[in-house]
């Protein structure tokens, strides 16, 4: 609405001249749309607000009758949606893309990265790895891909459990330089301590791949408070393998079957802070080296997989053998995949960044993070009362889905519960005191009044505060000759504090705030968001 009322929407002159301020409902509704989209893809979601009658194949009546019922208003209405929808307060001065890359969508990074470690008891064995996020429109912090499917786009390093997203740290961002310069680690290794020092206890595992994997990693997360025990494969070059379990590799046939199942292990000893680090090197169609904290022996395991017996004519069970510090690793890398796999199965972004900025892309992943880690709470909560009566994943999102474009039908306890609230509130308040507040509402905004409205923090600020509008460039805010006996500018008297001297002379009123100001001072009251960054230039003034 901020955003729209910036651009003159509304009757003011802008493009959208019909354009209406949108309720937290109606934004859900146009959110939950997407969500029904991913369940039932169309060429274009817009199409969903026809009727079955009017368009058998991709028409939706259900969408049609919740949105109004008429197709063109509907579709205009979702026009706005997308050419206003922002996630930060666009009156709030940009900072600088180098400190600030994601400023554009921090307050629900902001959110996720509060929320999540909250409302999860983490398990011990977790993951770290990095999730994707696809945009194939131009952009400066876009990353070249092409080692996975979904091509270019934003890489974030995660850590997970069991599906569930607990911390991330998108990789255009700046690593920590405190930790860079405490630890003297590569920017990707500080980002990856930065993401344990999240953890909320001690002694995880940690599996990592051999992009990340390294015996100082492993090291330094050891020696950090979280004590986390790092595993995983890691590459046989500059990652800290010992000479001496090096293994060569062989290219002839007859010599792999010589070498292959070899396994040369090496313990670290002596070193205060990394206790017991083990590294293995064993020869499969090629030499593999693992470095592990989390391994306490080394040793074969049975295992069984089924198999097709030609002389039996069917499937049986066949005994092999793994080491156990790869079966440790298979079972317990996967975290991020998972959570990959969950947030993937019912994509709705898939084909139309190229035509959105940049910040949607990530807006929408940050989205389906906290709609899978829902979901995987959601299980683990039936799981744990051993109940069976649960939705599956696509029932999940659709029950969602619903919700949010017709409360009023698929929300029922929601929409009770705040008519309850509503009455109750509506019965503590009496007639005389619903009077004054709208007396005094009234007195606070007419331009009749002589009564100012006070000068302080919480009523500077830009989004929040009583003074707010003072921002709102759609309104004439007029100088008046002010109707004190002795009027002062409150804007200085602010800044200086009640021991500092005040300001008399030329001192006049906004027509609009309510506010007493010098002419110095007119000018910054009304332009200036972040005031607070300028109250020293004021008080000098």
């Amino acid at each position: 609405n901020v955003r729209a009322l910036m651009e003159n929407a509304g009757g003011l002159g802008g493009k959208y001249d019909c354009f209406e301020n949108f309720t937290t409902v109606e934004l859900m509704r146009h959110i939950g749309l997407y969500l029904l989209q991913a369940l039932s893809p169309s060429p274009q979601v817009e199409m969903k607000f026809h009727s079955q009658q009017d368009d058998p194949v991709n028409g939706n009546d259900f969408v049609h009758s919740s949105f109004g019922g008429v197709a063109w208003k509907s579709k205009k209405r979702h026009r706005h949606f997308k050419a206003f929808f922002t996630s930060v307060n666009p009156m709030l001065p940009v900072p600088s893309r180098e400190t600030h890359p994601n400023w554009k969508v921090h307050p629900l990074l902001k959110h996720m990265l509060d929320v999540s470690p909250k409302a999860v008891f983490m398990g011990r064995d977790l993951s770290c790895d990095e999730q994707k996020v696809g945009y194939q429109g131009n952009h400066k912090d876009k990353q070249r891909i092409t080692y996975k499917r979904e091509g270019d786009g934003f890489l974030a390093d995660c850590i997970c459990s069991d599906g569930y997203t607990f911390a991330f740290h998108f990789r255009h961002q700046e690593a920590s330089t405190k930790i860079m310069k405490t630890f003297d680690c590569s920017p990707l290794h500080a980002r990856v301590l930065g993401l344990i020092s999240q953890l909320p206890d001690k002694y995880y595992t940690l599996g990592m791949d051999n992009l990340y994997n390294s015996a100082k990693l492993c090291r330094l997360a050891y020696s950090m408070d979280q004590k986390v025990m790092v595993h995983g494969v890691t590459r046989p070059t500059l990652r800290g393998i010992p000479t001496a379990i090096k293994q060569q590799e062989v290219s002839r046939k007859n010599d792999l079957e010589k070498v292959r199942h070899t396994v040369k292990a090496a313990v670290l000893k002596g070193d205060e802070v990394s206790k017991d680090l083990v590294s293995v090197s064993l020869y499969d169609t090629k030499p593999v080296y693992f470095l592990s904290h989390a391994c306490q022996e080394l040793k074969w395991i049975e295992k069984e997989r089924k198999v097709f017996d030609p002389k039996q004519k069917k499937t049986v069970q066949m005994p092999f053998y793994r080491l156990n510090i790869v079966d440790f690793y298979n079972h317990n890398m996967g975290n991020v995949d998972l959570a990959d796999q969950l947030r993937n199965h019912y994509r709705y972004d898939s084909s139309w960044h190229r035509n959105r900025k940049w910040w949607w892309a990530i807006w929408w992943w940050g989205y389906q993070v906290l709609l899978t880690n829902s979901y995987v709470l959601y299980l683990k909560f039936h799981k744990m009362h051993d109940s069976k009566n649960y939705y599956s994943h696509y029932d999940y999102i659709k029950q969602i889905s619903l919700a949010w474009i017709n409360p009023e039908l698929h929300w029922p306890k929601k929409i009770a519960q705040q008519k309850k609230t509503r009455k109750h509130d509506v019965e503590q308040v009496t007639r005389s005191s619903r009077r004054k507040l709208v007396d005094s509402d009234m007195a606070s905004t007419s331009s009749t009044s002589s009564k100012c409205i006070n000068v302080n923090d919480s009523s500077l600020h830009p989004t929040l505060g009583k003074l707010s509008m003072r921002l709102n460039t759609s309104v004439q805010h007029l100088p008046e000759v002010s109707k004190a006996k002795r009027a002062k500018c409150q804007l200085h008297r602010w800044a200086r504090g009640r021991d500092g001297g005040e300001v008399f002379s030329g001192v006049i009123t906004c027509s609009i705030c309510r506010v007493n100001l010098c002419i110095t001072c007119y000018n910054i009251f009304h332009k200036e968001a972040n005031i607070e960054g300028k109250r020293r230039a004021i008080a000098e003034s």
